[in-house]
Order: C-alpha cells, then structure tokens, then sequence
C-alpha cells in the first residue's frame, strides 16, 4: 500500500488487535481460516463474501491487484472483523489517484451486497478503524463497489467529506417464504399483465417445440460445458447491440475456477458455495440459461444468456425466472434474488420480484487538497455538459 505505515500487528484504542497481511500470493493462506470462521459465525449470506468467491478471485487476480488483507481480532485473539483491500493507482484530470477497493479487484469480476465482514458486536469499532486505516495509508479515494445500503451509510458517516459519483441501484429479490405463505404460488404474487405474458409464452414455446424443462447441470464438467453454452448465448445478444458482454477473459477464467474449486470444496465435504448453471428448453430447443450462486439458501442470479425470437409474444427471460424460481420454491430455499447494479430500476426484475434492497457504487474523497481541486474540476465539466439543466438536475 503506497505510503503505508502500518506495521504488521497494532493494538487499537477500542482494545482491538489489527493484523495487516500484505500483498501477496499468499494473502488467502494468512486471511482464509479467519475468514471462513467468521463466515461461520455471523451466518454471512451473500455469496460475494463466501470464503469461495473471495478464495478465487485473489487466486486468479490477487497479485495483479496488489491485495492486502486486515484482519480484527478481540482480546482473546479471536477474529471479530475481516476486510481484503485492492489499491488500484491511475490519473484523474492532472493528478495521480490513489483509489483503494473493498473486497473487489476493482476489474473483471464485482461484488454485490458487498460489506465489512463483522461480528455485530465489533462492528463500529471495526468500521472506524477501516476509515482511520484508509486515510492513514494515502488513499486518495474509498472506493464501494456494490456495498449494502447499511455501509454506505455507516462509512458515508465516518468519512470527513461527501461521497462522490454515488449511484444507488435496488438489487429486487423474490421473498419465497412469502411466497409459500400466500399459498398461491409463484405466478399468484404477480401482477396479472406478467403473469399472462408468462403463460401465454410458455404455450408458444410448448406448441412449437414441445415441453417446458428445466434442468440444472451435474458436476463440474457439465457445469463448465453449460458455462461455455451460456456464454455464446450471452454473447450474441450484447454483440447485436455493438457491445460487450460480461464474460472477457479475465472474467471467464475466474468462473471456470470458481466452478472447478466447487466440485473441490465438495469432494472434501466441505463448500459454502454452490454454482449452478440451469437450461429452460422447449423440447430440444434451448430458449434461456441461468447462472446462479446459491449461498445459504440464497439464490443470487448473476448472468443469462437467452435465445430472443421475432415473435415479441415468446419472452425467455421471463419463463427461465419462472421456472427456476418455482423450482427453488420446491427446494425449499429462501429467496430468489436478481441482483443490481443498474442506475436505474430495471422493469423485467421488478415485475418478477416481491421486494427490493438498495446497493450503492460510490467513491470516498480524501479531505485533501488535491481531491478537493479535483472535485471543483469534476464539478465543473459535468455543469459544462448539462448547460442550463444543472441546476434542474442537482
């Protein structure tokens, strides 16, 4: 960490002990037991901070990021607080920028509901000390990628300034206790507009190419083969809109290891993670493929890729939700959640959620002079582009 001075081990005003495990590509084998204790222990649920994830992306992207790792630990040396940072050094306008990432690379692969991992009882004191942390070491700018409203909130507080470029998304999720306890089923929470464009689609599909089924693959070879059919899915839609899509080469080999780790972790008896990729066909004919993590009873759907029709009345995206949500309601797990990242609430998510949570990308300004020029400057180049409508749009 640039300007760094922080010595390996430091006893805290609040009676905490900090460990500061350096850059390396051994980060994980000094931080990971910590980690997956504390894991354990507070019943964490986001996939993005399941030992797994965070396991496999310091594997693959780890060194090149230059990932360090604080670990908070009580008097009897227990761990209590857990935090992996990523100082990412670029320019801003003329100055040279210091931003340092939260659980995060800061490139290929982001987090969502991402957050301190704490031990509710330790937690401000973990918190104020992550901010004293930051500042301590030179950071020009906090980078939040993807946290939960409750640190962005908790951070925004501690920091001496404001947040800067904040974007708050709703990340909405199908509560399937909910569900169940209506007793309606899936289809009898929706609205009737989706749920008849749901059943009409699916008599379409199921008249021109034969039965609904979803299937979930097997194994980690399937798994990886059916990763490689989503992804030429995925592919052909973004490359039809002229753009890119999620899946570049730093981020594919990151899930074809995180996959490959899965079938590790199980084959030990262990694993706190799980990957599934589903298939929703018609008979022979593929229309859409999921890319879930299941975490504790929590499905996070993280990519799709679907085979779009002329005929606007066949709806992939909304049929493959459907049935993986109503077979999840079968297994038994807890919530169906689509995840964020959107500026903007997106109409397809809404309409087949039952509730929602806010997620927020933001950066963190240091109290410096040279953040605060860059800031006026930031300022100024956005009224420039707005003209008359800045004052309208503040």
């Amino acid at each position: 960490m640039p300007n760094s001075p922080l010595t390996p081990s430091t006893r805290l005003r609040s009676g905490l002990v900090r460990d500061v495990i350096p850059m390396g590509g051994d980060v994980w084998d000094s931080v990971g037991p910590a980690w997956r204790g504390l894991f354990d222990a507070t019943s964490e649920s986001s996939a993005f901070l399941s030992p797994s994830w965070v396991e496999t992306w310091l594997e693959c992207f780890g060194v090149r990021a230059g990932a360090w790792a604080i670990v908070w630990r009580d008097g009897g040396g227990e761990p209590v607080g857990c935090l992996v940072l990523a100082p990412e050094v670029g320019r801003a306008g003329p100055f040279r920028v210091t931003r340092t990432h939260l659980n995060t690379p800061g490139f290929a692969v982001m987090p969502e509901h991402n957050d301190v991992l704490t031990r509710p009882e330790h937690r401000a004191a973990v918190l104020d000390d992550v901010v004293e942390l930051l500042l301590d070491t030179g950071t020009d700018e906090c980078m939040m990628d993807g946290v939960r409203d409750e640190l962005f909130n908790e951070l925004r507080s501690r920091w001496p300034g404001l947040a800067s470029g904040s974007v708050r998304s709703e990340s909405p999720y199908v509560d399937l206790a909910r569900v169940r306890a209506a007793g309606g089923g899936y289809l009898g929470v929706l609205s009737s507009n989706t749920r008849s464009q749901i059943r009409r689609s699916m008599r379409l599909y199921a008249r021109r190419y034969g039965d609904l089924v979803l299937e979930v693959a097997q194994g980690a070879d399937q798994t990886l083969q059916w990763l490689a059919d989503l992804v030429d899915l995925h592919e052909a839609v973004w490359q039809a809109r002229g753009e890119g899509g999620a899946f570049g080469p730093d981020a594919r080999r990151f899930h074809e290891r995180l996959i490959e780790r899965g079938r590790a972790e199980r084959t030990d008896g262990g694993g706190d993670l799980e990957i599934e990729i589903a298939r929703v066909r018609a008979g022979d004919h593929t229309i859409g493929m999921l890319y879930h993590l299941v975490c504790r009873g929590r499905v996070h759907f993280l990519q799709s890729g679907f085979r779009y029709e002329e005929d606007a009345r066949l709806k992939p995206g909304l049929v493959s939700h459907c049935m993986s949500i109503e077979a999840c309601l079968e297994r038994g797990l807890a919530e169906y959640d689509f995840l964020g990242g959107e500026p903007r609430s997106v109409r397809y998510k809404r309409s087949l959620s039952t509730d929602a949570r806010k997620l927020y990308w933001a950066q963190l300004p240091a109290p410096s002079v040279k953040m605060r020029v860059l800031e006026i400057l930031r300022q100024s180049k956005h009224r420039f582009r707005v003209g008359g409508r800045a004052t309208d749009e503040r």
